[in-house]
């Protein structure tokens, strides 16, 4: 735990990056929350997050999603941070960057307002199949538990997967297809 701290410190002194990558690498590699490294990892991306990519934002949400840690200060900083730079993002950094919110149930609308309108601009056609099931879980998730009716944005993100489904259902697998069947449920 020592080494682990000290290269998340050193690492985040270096680049934006550094954080991210960091993260993401314990993430993959663990299923430990490490609190004290999740901290030190969280205080260093805090200090440069407005240097951050699109993708260092979504691997540094997913890593902490996947150790099901909740940072609310680096969280809402994420959230914050993406309406201003949400064309930056590639589909799959967006639909990452919204399930680590959703996993983790960090539940901001005005962030989930700004990804509606994103994916609203964008269109689905760009997304991937695991990206247009995880867009259905996540606003789901959010929805369910929010305990509030859903925004006109989300609500058109429902349809426009909605509309998609007869041409592209056979690109899904059987999760992912049972994944959107729960989001409509």
């Amino acid at each position: 735990p020592g080494t682990m701290l000290e290269v998340a410190r050193a690492a985040g002194r270096s680049e934006p990056r550094g954080s991210a990558n960091v993260a993401w690498a314990y993430a993959a590699v663990s299923d430990s929350d490490q609190d004290p490294l999740c901290t030190a990892i969280a205080a260093e991306a805090l200090k440069k997050l407005q240097h951050f990519s699109p993708q260092d934002s979504s691997t540094l949400a997913w890593a902490f999603a996947k150790l099901s840690v909740v940072d609310t200060e680096l969280f809402t900083g994420l959230a914050r941070q993406f309406p201003d730079m949400a064309w930056e993002f590639s589909p799959q950094g967006v639909a990452n960057l919204l399930w680590a919110f959703a996993a983790t149930s960090f539940q901001d609308q005005h962030f989930f307002g700004a990804v509606a309108r994103e994916v609203s601009r964008r269109g689905l056609e760009e997304f991937s199949k695991q990206g247009v099931s995880n867009l259905a879980w996540a606003f789901a998730i959010r929805g369910r538990e929010a305990d509030s009716s859903f925004s006109g944005e989300e609500h058109t993100v429902f349809r426009m997967v909605a509309s998609i489904l007869p041409r592209r259902a056979s690109e899904f697998s059987a999760q992912g297809l049972a994944n959107i069947a729960w989001a409509f449920s």
